[in-house]
Order: structure tokens, then sequence, then C-alpha cells
């Protein structure tokens, strides 16, 4: 047992600079982003209209988010409704989909596999919805599941149409990923930070709203050892915060968007954000590399894969697999 967990550490050292040297290498990260704005920090976030949407490249490299709204809107699989719950119950629901039962940024994981359609039909079933509620009567909800775009053809042709439509389909992007994001009103998302380079939210239905911390309030928001790949955690529960225990965070100022059907935001990386559904809300991530930016990505997918497949187990857990004594996804 000693010798497993000195490889571990040696193994997960060695990553964890091969990760700092390819990033300094290939990503364009940002740590002042006030640099492009004369010093002068942000106070909301920038919109711009959907004929626009060929400015989002400029947004990464300065490190700052933007919301464009209406970028969907010239989608014939937007405007014909292919994205709502109903449609997508009747065209996808006989697959299975694991959910998450309340905040598992924050909170002991808690997993469950149900039917789509059935999930899908009871997005606003409070009955259902508070029967299969997490801690704090936070809600069930998708979360970051790529699962569906792999097993339907159709949906992942659907998705790729997407980033036509956004004006994100040319050469620079060589490598991109599709995540679902599905659930009813009041479903959270705790907070946490991507390192994806280009991280785009496209709002399919409904609305939501993300608060997002600049990078430079990282130092405020208690960073958590609970694994999530490609991503960093908080301990600090953003809908319930406890200042005792975390008293800078009421020094952190977020900003909030608030994003409807068609509109897509810009993330950048290493920005912490946390999410509430106003609504039963449809959303799909899509994250898009160059050919750099993704072997950058090396150390944390083997990481990943020693994961996955038991190798490496946090002490802190994670979020893809249920915590002890809770119900989901033994290791």
């Amino acid at each position: 047992a000693v010798a497993t967990a000195v490889v571990v550490a040696v193994v997960s050292a060695v990553l964890a600079w091969g990760w700092r040297w390819t990033e300094s290498v290939c990503f364009s990260r940002v740590d002042d982003p006030w640099a492009t704005t004369g010093g002068v920090p942000i106070t909301s976030i920038q919109e711009l209209p959907a004929s626009e949407v060929w400015r989002v490249p400029e947004f990464k490299r300065r490190g700052l988010p933007v919301v464009v709204r209406g970028a969907l809107n010239g989608s014939d699989s937007v405007v014909l409704g292919d994205w709502t719950p109903a449609a997508l119950a009747g065209m996808f629901g006989h697959n299975s989909i694991e959910v998450q039962l309340g905040n598992v940024e924050q909170e002991d994981t808690r997993l469950q596999d149900v039917s789509l359609g059935e999930f899908l039909t009871h997005l606003d079933d409070d009955a259902w919805l508070d029967a299969h509620a997490g801690a704090g009567g936070k809600r069930p909800y998708v979360a970051e599941s790529a699962d569906l775009f792999y097993v339907e053809p159709r949906l992942f042709g659907e998705a790729n149409r997407l980033l036509a439509a956004a004006g994100m389909r040319d050469s620079r992007w060589l490598l991109y990923q599709h995540l679902f994001w599905m659930g009813p009103e009041g479903a959270v998302t705790g907070l946490h930070a991507d390192i994806d380079p280009l991280n785009m939210l496209y709002q399919m239905y409904g609305r939501k709203t993300i608060w997002l911390f600049p990078i430079t309030e990282t130092p405020l928001l208690y960073q958590s050892e609970k694994y999530d790949f490609g991503a960093t955690l908080s301990h600090v529960d953003p809908f319930n915060p406890d200042l005792e225990r975390f008293p800078l965070y009421a020094q952190a100022k977020p900003l909030p968007v608030t994003v409807t059907a068609g509109d897509v935001l810009f993330v950048p990386p290493h920005w912490y954000h946390y999410a509430r559904s106003l609504s039963v809300s449809i959303s799909v991530s899509v994250r898009l590399f160059t050919l750099c930016e993704s072997m950058a990505l090396g150390p944390w997918s083997v990481m990943e894969a020693a994961h996955m497949a038991g190798l490496y187990r946090p002490a802190a857990g994670c979020v893809c697999h249920a915590s002890e004594g809770e119900a989901g996804s033994p290791y």
C-alpha cells in the first residue's frame, strides 16, 4: 500500500509538472484580463449581437467573457424546436442517462441512472423532483454528459451544425467536445473553474443565470481537492456560503449573466463560475481545441484514465463516482 501511494504521488507530481509546462506553451492563459481594459476591472459581461459572433476568439485572447445574444436563432434545429424536452424525449428518450442529485461540486456525490424519457417528462413535476432531490432540496439534473452524442449519430450531427451556426467551425479548431446540461427550474451547478481554452455554453431551451468570478478573484475562492476532470472546484457552496469557514469569499464579486434560448456564452479558462436554472433548461457546452491545446491536455487525460481505471482515487472524492454510502456509480 505504501509503495502504491508513493508511485501515485510521484506520477501525480510528474503529470502536474507536465501540465504546467504544456499549458505555458500551448494555452493563451490570461492572468491579468484587465491589461486589455485599461487596468479597469469590468463590472458586467459584454454583450454582442449575433452578427458579431466572429469576435469570440478576440475575447479568448483577452481572457474576458462575452455573451452573444441570439447567435443560434438562425439555426433550423433551434427555430424548429428540436431541442425542447418533448422533442428530445421523442427522439432519444429510450436511452438511459446519469443524473446528479444536488450540488456534487460542494456536497457528497449522489448519482442515479434514469430513463432519459422519464427525466425529460418529469422536468416540471415537483413531486418527482422532490423525491429525487439532493441535500438541501437541490434538484437533479444532467450535467456535463457526453454519452448521448456518442450513441446518437443524429444528435451528434445536430450539435456539429450548431458549431457552424455560431461561427465556430473552421480550421483553427481541430478538436471539439459536446456536453449536455439538462435540468428543471432550480437545478444548480456548483462553484468551479474549467481549464478549457475555448468553452462555449449554447443555451438551447429555457433560461439560466451564470455567475462568473474574474481570475483575479481566485485567492478568495478556497480551492478544493475534490477531483473533477478538467476542472478545479471550490469548497464554498455559493448558494449557502459558510462565511465563518470561508470569510474571504465575502469579498468576491461575481459577474452575473442570464442566457435565454439562442444565446451563446464564452467562459474564459480558470474563471470560477456557478449556475442556476431559472426554468426548465437545456444547454450544450462546446469545448474547442487547437492541436497544440489538445496535446497540452495529455497529462490531464492520463490522470483521468488512471482515475476511471481505479488506479487514482483522490482522498477528497470526485464528482464522477458516488461518495461513500451514497447511491450511484462505485469505482
